[in-house]
């Protein structure tokens, strides 16, 4: 009976053994499959972590590729502000330029309707007038010295006529005015110059001016004032040959042809001297007469006797 006992737990104990051991081969086999699991969540998990490094790097790199982008936009944007500045001011400058286009075809119809039926004279450049000037105040000069020499030449033969006191009183009579009208005219001619100096520094800037019509109004002044000068230089050259006429002939009535001939020099001096101080440049200037109203009237000198005789 303990034999069978024996052998029992024996068998008993194989039989455990035995399951204990097919246990540990399922736990063992268990145990394998976790580690190759395991192992699997390692290369995975480390293949992840590549792959986040991979994608932090690309962040940084796509970070700074948008602050260099921002930064470029900022200077665009400052770019277009003053691009669109530049527009606003060039719609300006179109906008002044087509108004000033408009004034300038207003100021070509109005200059082109106070030229109709004029000839258009052209602009006066500043230098020749000057030297015209010069050239009659040398001219002047010329033929006043001339005179002078045949009124002394007249002087020195005449003193040793009969009677020397009469024809002294006579020929100082003729000489006085003579030479007080050189001086006059030299002293007029070198105003009327520098008048014209001054005038033509005025006619240069008002061509540079909006005021087109005045301008030319003011050369076709100068222009005729020339031409004033020229002639009554003229009629006090036909007087001082009028007054050698009466000179040489020396009869009674001399004396009051002279005089008659003083007064016509005191109004040609007269017209000189309206010239010079410029009475027509201010009726142009102005424009206006005492009503206000705007009205361009030509100068006309007043008649003296000379005139009244040769007419």
């Amino acid at each position: 009976m303990a034999e069978e006992g024996d052998t029992n737990l024996e068998k008993r104990e194989k039989d455990h053994e035995k399951l204990l051991n097919m246990r540990i081969l399922h736990l063992q086999e268990q145990l394998k499959e976790k580690d190759e699991q395991l192992e699997h969540f390692e290369i995975q998990f480390k293949k992840l972590y590549e792959d986040f490094n991979f994608n932090l790097e690309i962040i940084y790199e796509r970070d700074r590729e948008i602050q260099l982008l921002n930064q470029r936009l900022q200077k665009l944007t400052e770019l277009n502000s003053s691009k669109d500045a530049e527009i606003r001011e060039m719609k300006q400058n179109s906008l002044r330029l087509s108004q000033l286009e408009q004034e300038n075809a207003m100021l070509t119809k109005k200059l082109d309707s106070l030229t109709q039926g004029r000839n258009p004279s052209p602009r006066l450049d500043p230098r020749p007038p000057r030297i015209e000037y010069k050239n009659l105040l040398k001219d002047n000069r010329n033929m006043m010295t001339k005179k002078n020499t045949y009124i002394n030449n007249s002087i020195y033969s005449e003193k040793n006529q009969e009677n020397p006191p009469k024809e002294d009183g006579i020929i100082d009579t003729l000489a006085r005015p003579i030479v007080e009208l050189n001086f006059d005219l030299e002293s007029r001619i070198k105003a009327l110059e520098a008048e014209n100096t001054t005038k033509d520094r005025k006619s240069a800037s008002l061509s540079n001016s909006r005021n087109i019509d005045k301008s030319s109004e003011f050369n076709t002044e100068i222009i005729v004032a020339r031409e004033k000068v020229k002639k009554q230089e003229k009629e006090i050259g036909e007087l001082i040959k009028s007054l050698q006429v009466y000179k040489k002939t020396n009869d009674p009535g001399s004396r009051s042809k002279i005089r008659t001939y003083d007064d016509q020099i005191t109004a040609l001096n007269d017209d000189i001297e309206r010239l010079r101080t410029g009475e027509i440049r201010s009726c142009s200037r102005t424009g206006q007469s005492e009503d206000g109203e705007k009205k361009y009237k030509p100068f006309v000198r007043p008649r003296s006797s000379f005139d009244k005789r040769f007419n």
